[in-house]
């Protein structure tokens, strides 16, 4: 039997004709490239910058290349209007250059990113504050330009640098905190600078974590013949102490500059006299001795480290501080200018800025190490 077939509809239709309007069809490949130049060393004369500044005065000085330790940590560009992510990805090794007059910079040259025609203004996310759930400081916000492709320099820098770095390179006058300016004689060429100012607002504060990032536990130590099973009275505290570095001239109260000045680093803790702080029980650590075993229990990390994060709140000075664990009856002395790369690059940041950045796990291991070795210094 013969089979009928069914005619085919079709798809779509097209008019045409000579008096019909037509427009040509039109698809923007924007490019934007980052370049993001760490910031020169001070020491041993290798910025000379630094070196012309303030002409041999090493109570300023800072180790200020925070960026070259960005290799391996996440960036990420976002729709700066919607929040959507429009790239993500981690900082590959730097390269060394020597272009910029001020000694020689680390290169991050992030990977060029394509940008969709409806983009129309972005921001960057970089390092802890490019998680999800951070992302409180978006970085250099940009209106894109029609530009087929654009390059964006970051500078890293201290903040009393940016304009001998301005002059030195004749770029005019800087651009606003967090923001881009075009290079002069170059059409696609913006630049911006990453300031120790910055560093704190997208460094993340950790004293608000404590509990989840170090979770009540206990500590054990063998007890040694003669040692005394409770916990040593305030006299005889551990003392923990970084290595000084070389003396440096004093300075007044208040120096000329305003990055430094000496004075005492305080606390409400300077006492001794612990509080319960926010999110801690309030419980003390409780020892038992059991088979020559000596072991502190319920050690509450919140309430134990609380005296360390709110040291040195509103000070600037780098005079070596002393700060008092009660609960662990430990003394934790922080060394003469422990936060120089924090205060001496940047205008505002102060001793407690410093400290609540860094994590409490590393602040509990040196707690942990020095109580479980004072065996040796009560025996």
């Amino acid at each position: 039997m013969a089979t009928q077939t069914k005619a085919t509809e079709p798809i779509a239709t097209m008019r045409s004709g000579t008096q019909l309007p037509t427009e040509p069809a039109h698809h923007k490949r924007r490019v934007v490239k980052f370049n993001v130049y760490c910031a020169p060393l001070d020491e041993r004369g290798a910025n000379p910058l630094y070196n012309a500044k303030y002409d041999g005065d090493t109570s300023k000085l800072a180790c200020t290349d925070s960026a070259s330790y960005l290799t391996g940590s996440p960036y990420v560009l976002i729709d700066a209007d919607t929040k959507a992510e429009l790239a993500r990805a981690n900082f590959q090794a730097y390269t060394k250059v020597s272009v910029w007059r001020d000694g020689t910079r680390n290169l991050h040259a992030l990977t060029p990113i394509t940008i969709r025609d409806d983009v129309k203004k972005i921001a960057l996310f970089i390092a802890n504050d490019s998680y999800r759930s951070r992302r409180q400081y978006p970085l250099f916000p940009f209106d894109l330009p029609d530009s087929a492709s654009t390059t964006i320099n970051i500078f890293e820098i201290r903040t009393d640098l940016v304009l001998d770095f301005c002059d030195v390179n004749t770029l005019g006058a800087a651009p606003d905190t967090n923001s881009l300016k075009k290079a002069p004689s170059h059409t696609d060429e913006y630049f911006g600078f990453l300031t120790g100012d910055m560093w704190r607002k997208i460094s993340h504060e950790f004293h608000n974590e404590v509990g989840t990032l170090c979770p009540i536990e206990s500590i054990s130590r063998p007890l040694l013949k003669g040692h005394p099973a409770h916990i040593p009275p305030e006299s005889s505290l551990a003392n923990v102490s970084s290595t000084r570095p070389a003396q440096i001239p004093r300075l007044p109260d208040q120096s000329e500059n305003p990055q430094t000045h000496s004075g005492p680093v305080t606390g409400p803790y300077a006492s001794g006299t612990p509080t319960t702080p926010r999110g801690g029980t309030g419980a003390p650590p409780q020892l038992s001795t059991k088979d020559g075993v000596e072991t502190l229990s319920n050690v509450d990390w919140t309430a134990v480290l609380s005296p360390i994060y709110e040291a040195g709140a509103g000070s600037r000075s780098l005079d070596a501080f002393e700060v008092h664990i009660p609960l662990l009856q430990i003394k934790l002395t922080f060394a003469e200018r422990s936060f120089a790369n924090a205060i001496n690059s940047s205008n505002d940041t102060n001793v407690r800025d410093a400290i609540r950045r860094t994590s409490p796990g590393t602040f509990a291991a040196i707690l942990k190490a020095m109580w479980r070795c004072t065996l040796i210094r009560w025996h």
